[in-house]
């Protein structure tokens, strides 16, 4: 940039600030148009989302909602009939089934079916809810169903796919509406003690913040929506652009203190231009390497943020100079800056490498610990409504949210044969501890048969015909003329191993069926997380070798471009070996952690390279690897905790899965710059020069002090 532009800047301060104000308006008016949907986008076309579409729409049978009701007083009859009827009145509601419609004489059939919980104090009964159609239709009908409820004034609890999905949407909002904010606060409090001004911390956050108005801004506008997936964006591109700002303004701040407004503008720009220029390409490559993955949801994702990302830079480089010139200047030194000070000795020792080297290798053999793991019920904390509902309704009736099976004969499905052979495979599930229960026609009356004397070869006979008829919709369980079965499975967990050994059995099992089927959601997120994981080697790939060679051409020295990058792959390997610690799954949320914490983690070997190669001019130096740690240095580490408590902000939203990209992205991005403070210093001056630790303490005031 030329000494006119940063005149003009100055100059013309205020004509800049206007135009920003206006486009920052305009994204403002755009955000009021955001339309938030939940989770998630499908990829290529899953076998199992087709089964669901194919025999769920078919059925009238879109979805089951479980609706555990805590009755009021002993007289419930009557309560019952109207919750009853008043959910059966709904526009979308395929059926009810109220376990009263059995009869008084039929409660030990309903405890055992967990239909019904009674002890000393309580009476629970559980409704099952079908919908017609699936999506917005299911959504407003379970809102209405919840007005329903609080309207008689009862305790429930409310478990199914759509249930999920809704409560998602209410959540995503309260993201978009609170976590922006609540991240902004965090960093300042970090920002703040680094700067020790007001209105010096505030304007480093202009880019940031304004660049995530921006690209949210953009969503409303061309009319896309936020889910689940996408909703960390505004948050994300306020916690890592934070560090573009805060470089430029305490640079600026401390130039200022020495020259006038144009001429410090003019050396900040020479002094941080390149490095944030260097971070932006690397931070929007880790983001962009997503690209590589089969799932659209992070495609969108990781294009999404590059672009929030990218606007930061935008703004930091056109808007935030006129800010700037408000600012006065940093004559102080913190007491952060005097305790770092004393380490840099130990910093430029080897004994800084041998920690480097026994932190990654004692923590990453703890990859091998990580599970592969992906289902929205462990999205929710255990404090939300989902949570709660997820946990009574399992503590109380063993039911879940269910996968189905649907089994096809070239006989009669009402022979004794088939019942019996059914009524195997769904004991075998039980016995073998991957479901709670089953639920079907045949293990209906087999309980009907148990508990009031029903006899299966009776089953036509017209007394129980009704009685069946109007407690359960015998239709959606059987299909006489097509001579299938549909079973309802409640698995005991979500996990891969046991989604796999369910349906190995079912498919496996002798029934006698010509065509088995098995689908659910949990089977279709438990694909989508296999694929995604595959990919994720090749995005890795992408991210890591393309800023190889950015930092290779940068610093135009093979030697420390790849030196840069080892703090970076430390880092990974240790931020996995913790995720095994945690016991933290690996999925298609916890995945992306890898990408962005490349991105932005090789941003302080960025800043502490470029700066020694800048200070010793291509020579080798001692002297200018002490002066590169004494400007860098608490940089790095406010930059690192800063950016690491905007992640931590993510602690506070009521998805475990954000909770777990929060705590690893804090330690992604401390243990990076801790990994460049230990490992970078040392190395580097292994390989152009030996170090003399005397002579340096010696004149390590001095050379501050200049």
């Amino acid at each position: 940039m030329g000494v006119k532009l940063y005149i003009a800047f100055y100059r013309y301060r205020w004509i800049f600030i206007s135009v920003f104000l206006f486009i920052t308006l305009l994204m403002f008016v755009g955000i009021t148009k955001i339309k938030v949907s939940p989770y998630f986008k499908q990829g290529a076309k899953s076998e199992y989302s087709e089964l669901r579409k194919r025999y769920s729409g078919s059925s009238g049978m879109a979805d089951v909602s479980f609706i555990l009701v805590k009755l009021n007083g002993k007289d419930y009859l009557r309560e019952v009939e109207r919750i009853d009827g008043m959910i059966s009145s709904l526009k979308n509601t395929s059926f009810v089934i109220n376990p009263l419609k059995f009869g008084k004489d039929a409660e030990n059939l309903l405890r055992d079916f967990g239909l019904l919980h009674v002890d000393e104090n309580d009476v629970f009964i559980l409704f099952l809810v079908g919908s017609k159609e699936y999506g917005n239709a299911s959504h407003e009908q379970l809102r209405e169903i919840e007005r329903i409820l609080e309207m008689e004034r009862v305790e429930y609890y409310i478990l199914s796919t759509s249930y999920l999905e809704l409560k998602s949407i209410e959540y995503v909002v309260r993201i978009l509406r609170y976590f922006p904010l609540i991240a902004s606060l965090m960093i300042f409090l970090i920002f703040y003690f680094r700067i020790r001004s007001n209105l010096s911390t505030i304007v480093s956050l202009i880019p940031a913040i304004s660049g995530s108005i921006w690209i949210m801004g953009m969503y409303g506008w061309i009319g896309k929506n936020i889910t689940l997936e996408n909703v960390l964006i505004p948050v994300i591109t306020i916690i890592i652009g934070s560090a573009y700002g805060m470089h430029f303004v305490t640079h600026y701040i401390k130039f200022r203190d020495r020259c006038g407004i144009v001429e410090a503008m003019k050396k900040t720009v020479g002094e941080v231009g390149i490095p944030i220029l260097l971070s932006t390409l690397t931070t929007t490559t880790g983001f962009l390497s997503l690209l590589f993955t089969d799932s659209p949801s992070m495609r969108e994702f990781g294009l999404s943020t590059a672009i929030g990302i990218f606007l930061v830079f935008l703004c930091s480089m056109l808007f935030l100079p006129s800010f700037s010139t408000f600012l006065k200047p940093m004559k102080s030194i913190g007491l952060g800056f005097r305790i770092f000070h004393r380490m840099i000795p130990f910093l430029m020792s080897r004994k800084a490498v041998v920690l480097f080297l026994i932190l990654v290798f004692s923590i990453s053999p703890f990859i091998y610990t990580i599970k592969v793991e992906f289902s929205p019920t462990r999205f929710f904390k255990g404090n939300t409504d989902i949570g709660r509902s997820l946990r009574t309704i399992e503590r109380l009736t063993g039911y879940t949210i269910p996968v189905f099976a649907m089994l096809k004969f070239d006989k009669d499905p009402l022979s004794s044969d088939i019942s019996s052979r059914v009524l195997k495979l769904e004991d075998e599930l039980v016995k073998r501890g991957l479901a709670y229960r089953t639920f079907s026609v045949y293990s209906m009356l087999r309980a009907l048969s148990k508990n009031i004397g029903f006899n299966i070869a009776g089953f036509l006979s017209l007394r129980y015909m009704v009685r069946l008829r109007n407690a359960i919709p015998i239709e959606k369980l059987l299909n006489i003329g097509d001579r299938s079965i549909r079973i309802f499975i409640f698995p005991r967990n979500d996990s891969t191993k046991t989604l796999k050994e369910i349906e190995r059995l079912v498919m496996s099992f002798n029934t006698g069926a010509v065509e088995k089927k098995i689908w659910g959601f949990q089977y279709e997120y438990m694909e989508a997380n296999e694929k995604l994981v595959e990919n994720q080697l090749k995005s890795l790939s992408f991210a890591l070798f393309t800023i190889y060679l950015m930092m290779i051409l940068t610093m135009r020295n093979i030697v420390v471009g790849t030196l840069t990058m080892i703090p970076v792959l430390g880092m990974l390997l240790f931020v996995f070996g913790f995720m095994g610690i945690l016991k933290i799954d690996l999925n298609v949320i916890t995945s992306y952690v890898a990408n962005i914490a490349i991105g932005a983690g090789i941003d302080y070997s960025i800043h502490l390279s470029y700066t020694y190669l800048k200070e010793s001019e291509g020579k080798k130096s001692t002297r200018a690897m002490f002066r590169t740690l004494s400007i860098t240095g608490t940089a790095i580490i406010a930059n690192a905790f800063g950016i690491g408590a905007g992640f931590l902000s993510l602690y506070f939203s009521p998805m475990k899965i954000h909770t777990d990209v929060g705590i690893l992205m804090f330690i992604s991005m401390v243990i990076s710059s801790i990994f460049t403070l230990l490992f970078l210093p040392r190395t580097i001056l292994k390989t152009v020069g030996e170090i003399d630790l005397r002579k340096m303490i010696e004149k390590g005031l001095d050379l501050i002090k200049r």
